[in-house]
């Protein structure tokens, strides 16, 4: 039977990332929204079970002549399931949020983001990083664009965020130049030059770009424009699948400046621990502020990825495992918290989750679960999260990096606790609207995958790991 599956891990490779863009083709052509999106629905369960078989057996062999190696073979379920999750979120949020024209448009346009930022993290050579990059990228700004006709404000926030990854990937591709002008070439496993200071110049760059393109604070501001005024759908699909694409990513670039001499190695960890410890410090004072719901998932996810951005600066094995574990419990936990506040009838009130975990219990079971997360409670992903990224710190001898994390873990009692008293402490004087028969799946979806993986993180944590060493070439 293993052998039989392992036969059938280049075909995997292929599915998992060509079943999203045949979705979305199948959605470009086909008028009907419930077609499209049962067409949608066979191509996420195709590519999840696609990722999961990739993750169990690895292969060299991938589709569009991309070079699949251990990074990809882990963060292909997080991806995977990222963006399932969306696509069965849209079944309940495309009609709505763009119209009964524009609904297949936006699955079109989720499912084209999601194959984008799949290749992306599967992508370990330059060039076509660049065409998957902008893809998905693209998508999500199509799909923010379509919620003018329901939030004015989407339009602009929809050209911000598409100037800024026009900006994002100027800066990437200058940083691949000189990476290229300094090594000859394209491959993020970077190879010792006598241009030292040209790669590291180039590498910095690269790792400017992706933690800006990750939403990292303080290059944060077109991010929480998109999330806020996008609508829930773009919400889901760039917080849950975008920002954990760009981090899986961005951890390539930085381990692979490991292989590139010491005196680079060091300077990219400065960089990266450095933009790390900025993002969660600000992105958690930002979110203490919030009142509005989506704003504060927005903010929070900022520092999220600078708790992961800390933990790829320590290059080591253990720190990598820690952050890409890390990646997963960020991408549940922002589908859980837009995902359920996607119910509210009130978009933008800060009161607008009062009560709501008694008014609909399935989407505050997905907040509150998410939230407890966020802060690292235990029998959550996050508490296993958490406690791996301190453990790493610790072990580099970056005692300064594991009580940021701590703090930033106080900080969070703060604003995700906040969540959690509104969903069941408070009373609200208005009722909540139906919950969709879409959203319902999702919400446990997210709630049990929270807290099955907080009783049973040791298959992700061994995944994680062996991704780690093998990037960094350990034994």
């Amino acid at each position: 039977m293993n052998a039989l599956a392992a036969q059938a891990a280049p075909a995997a490779a292929h599915a998992a990332l060509i079943a999203p863009l045949a979705g979305a083709l199948v959605a470009f052509v086909v008028s009907n929204f419930r077609v499209a999106w049962f067409f949608a629905l066979a191509g996420a369960f195709v590519s999840v079970a696609s990722a999961f078989l990739l993750a169990t057996f690895g292969t060299s062999i991938a589709p569009f002549g991309l070079k699949a190696d251990a990074l990809s073979f882990a963060s292909a379920p997080i991806v995977a399931i990222g963006g399932a999750l969306c696509v069965l979120a849209a079944g309940g949020l495309a009609e709505e949020e763009a119209g009964a024209r524009g609904a297949t448009l936006a699955l079109a346009l989720v499912q084209l983001s999601w194959f984008g930022w799949t290749g992306a993290a599967f992508a370990r050579d330059f060039v076509p990083l660049i065409g998957f990059f902008e893809a998905g990228w693209i998508g999500a700004c199509g799909l923010v664009a379509l919620s003018a006709a329901r939030e004015r404000a989407a339009a602009p926030a929809a050209l911000r965020h598409l100037a800024s990854g026009a900006a994002f990937g100027i800066l990437l591709a200058l940083g691949m130049a000189l990476a290229f002008n300094a090594t000859g070439s394209m491959d993020f496993q970077f190879a010792a030059s006598a241009h030292g200071r040209t790669l590291a110049a180039g590498i910095a760059l690269v790792c400017v770009a992706l933690a800006g393109a990750a939403a990292a604070a303080p290059l944060n501001a077109t991010f929480v424009h998109a999330v806020d005024r996008g609508g829930s759908l773009a919400g889901l699909l760039i917080g849950g699948v975008g920002v954990g694409a760009m981090l899986i990513v961005l951890m390539r670039a930085a381990l692979g400046a490991h292989g590139a001499g010491p005196e680079v190695a060091r300077a990219v960890s400065t960089l990266v621990a450095g933009l790390g410890a900025a993002s969660m410090a600000i992105g958690s004072v930002q979110a203490m502020g919030a009142q509005d719901v989506r704003r504060l998932a927005a903010y929070a996810s900022a520092a999220q990825a600078g708790a992961v951005m800390i933990a790829l600066g320590v290059i080591s094995a253990n720190g990598a495992a820690a952050g890409l574990m890390h990646v997963a419990a960020l991408g549940l936990a922002t589908i859980g918290i837009l995902g359920g506040a996607a119910i509210a009838t009130r978009r933008n009130a800060g009161d607008a989750i009062d009560g709501l975990g008694w008014r609909a219990p399935m989407a505050g079971a997905a907040m509150a679960a998410s939230a407890l997360s966020l802060i690292g409670a235990p029998l959550t992903v996050g508490f296993a999260t958490r406690w791996r990224l301190v453990e790493g710190t610790i072990q580099a001898g970056w005692w300064w990096a594991a009580g940021a994390l701590i703090a930033a873990s106080l900080a969070a009692v703060v604003y995700a606790g906040r969540i959690v008293e509104r969903l069941y402490l408070r009373a609200s004087a208005e009722e909540a609207r139906a919950p969709s028969f879409a959203l319902a799946p999702t919400h446990v979806a997210v709630t049990v995958a929270t807290i099955w993986l907080g009783f049973n993180a040791s298959d992700l944590w061994r995944a994680a790991l062996g991704a780690g060493q093998l990037l960094l070439r350990a034994p």
